[in-house]
């Protein structure tokens, strides 16, 4: 779907595909409270039937994300829209997401806990075991208007028949990615960009042994990524989904109508084979494997490597273009076609699971004039107004609307970066991204048209006595293992085995297969 076909459509399509969630809180104890869901949703709906209440009530929303620090709460025009708007006094709390999950069980222990909750979903699962958000599902007709732009998707997060919450909208971030390459060193080399595996690894060679810089150096690489995930086309050549981050994983996806995990692909041992080939013919950057992003840009800006595993802001967002242009001016990058392979060709996995969720805690239904106004906020939150202040800031001076388009001033490239944590639902990069980065996108359509494989990893919930985290971490120490021709491709049963006896990774199997009959992605 072309983003620029969305642009001047922008209203009506932040109407129909925003993400509406709902908030939460929880008193202090781990126990559901006794007061029924029915009764406090009539309550409810009584008090936001009868005059309007003038009484500010403090609602907090807690988050966990990297974003910038939020400007003072005097000088925060966002935050003051909303408390004009909805009559609340919102407190933002907003940490790093490593933090948040300890932060927020030592809260819920102590009976402070915050009044709105983004949840990852596994927390999620969590929570709603514990007794401790609110069950939606009578609130539905309050709500009626989210679930009209909703759609199907409200429903999404529902467990045993009850709505503890909405899932956001799936982070888009691995559609981001792409094959970057140096046409000018193509040129100087007399190739074309690499189309097929055996084409990549000739381009790779000549990259790194016929001196494409002209310096008379043999001091540049073929290719190079952030760790293995730097591979990721070339896994999904071989029909191998996996993950973009630098911690390799198995991902659970559906073929032939059954669900499959990527560790038991049937081409995965040859995607490591020809792995191994690339650095065994010494094309890939020695540092790849311990690679993280800021490195990659550094290796690509510098002229150290002429085939780059990016997302595009990192190559053409006008600070990072500027960059790489003032260090080297003649470089000109080009993204490439995910590489043709004998199972087709992908450029990685897109876990479309891998969303937060927001809940209402359960507390709440002890509270039906809290409750009334917190569904009020995430009403206006989920409204157009509401959407387009969470993604573009203040009407009139970030943004103004021309015939039902948002067009930006100068001071959303300069304080943009402050709405982020107003994204209650997540965000629709198909009508945010042409607004923020209208002159990026010819790249942003070209990353979002490549193939990708949907993956429903983050929705498995771990099974009792599962340690997802020494079962990544042993995956990752040996597929290194694979491709660094430590362990040859032949023990990769071997390695199999112990994984699912020493990790049990056959109930994290169990778990999955659960999951997607419950999802219905599966019969």
């Amino acid at each position: 779907m072309k983003l620029k076909n969305r642009r001047s459509s922008i209203i009506t399509a932040g109407l129909a595909l925003v993400v509406i969630t709902a908030g939460c809180s929880q008193g202090g104890t781990n126990s559901p409270a006794k007061d029924s869901a029915a009764s406090t949703a009539a309550a409810t709906k009584e008090k936001a039937s009868g005059a309007a209440s003038t009484k500010k009530i403090a609602i907090e929303y807690f988050a966990g994300a990297t974003v910038p620090m939020l400007p003072p709460k005097e000088e925060d025009q966002i935050m003051k829209k909303i408390n004009e708007t909805v009559n609340v006094d919102l407190k933002m709390t907003i940490m790093t997401s490593t933090d948040a999950k300890n932060k927020l069980n030592v809260r819920i222990a102590g009976g402070d806990v915050p009044d709105i909750m983004n949840l990852p979903y596994r927390d999620y699962l969590e929570f709603s075991k514990r007794g401790l958000l609110l069950d939606l599902s009578p609130y539905k007709d309050q709500l009626k208007d989210m679930q009209q732009q909703l759609g199907d998707s409200w429903d999404d997060a529902a467990i045993g028949g009850k709505l503890y919450g909405i899932k956001n909208t799936a982070n888009m971030g691995p559609r981001y990615r792409t094959y970057w390459i140096r046409q000018d060193w193509l040129n100087k080399l007399g190739l074309k960009a690499p189309t097929t595996l055996d084409e990549l690894l000739k381009v790779a060679e000549a990259f790194t042994f016929k001196d494409p810089d002209g310096n008379g150096k043999q001091d540049t690489y073929g290719i190079t990524g952030n760790g293995m995930a730097g591979f990721g086309p070339i896994f999904g050549a071989f029909g191998v989904p996996m993950t973009i981050t630098d911690d390799l994983r198995g991902e659970f996806y559906v073929e032939n109508g059954k669900v499959q995990n990527s560790l038991y692909a049937p081409g995965m041992k040859e995607a490591l084979t020809y792995i191994n080939k690339l650095i065994s013919a010494g094309v890939v950057e020695p540092e790849m494997v311990a690679s993280k992003e800021a490195q990659v840009r550094s290796s690509a800006y510098q002229g150290k490597v002429g085939i780059v595993f990016l997302q595009w802001p990192s190559v053409v967002k006008d600070e990072f273009m500027k960059e790489w242009k003032s260090i080297n001016p003649n470089a000109d990058w080009v993204q490439v076609a995910a590489i043709q392979g004998p199972y087709g060709r992908s450029n990685n996995a897109w876990d479309v699971a891998a969303s937060t969720v927001t809940a209402v805690s359960q507390t709440l239904a002890k509270n039906p004039e809290k409750l009334e106004r917190t569904l009020q906020l995430l009403k206006y939150m989920g409204s157009a107004e509401g959407y387009r202040l969470g993604s573009f800031g203040i009407e009139g001076k970030h943004y103004n609307l021309q015939n039902n388009k948002v067009v930006p001033t100068e001071l959303m490239a300069k304080e943009g970066d402050l709405f982020f944590p107003y994204q209650f639902y997540g965000r629709n990069d198909e009508t945010y991204l042409p607004v923020k980065f209208e002159k990026q996108i010819k790249w942003i359509d070209y990353s979002f048209n490549e193939p990708h494989t949907k993956v429903y990893t983050g929705g498995v919930d771990y099974p009792a006595g599962f340690n997802i985290s020494d079962a990544n971490r042993y995956i990752q120490e040996e597929l290194i293992k694979f491709a660094y021709g430590k362990t040859t491709v032949g023990q990769y049963d071997q390695f199999i085995s112990k994984l699912e006896q020493t990790f049990k990774y056959k109930d994290y199997m169990n778990s999955a297969e659960q999951y997607f009959k419950e999802q219905r992605l599966i019969q």
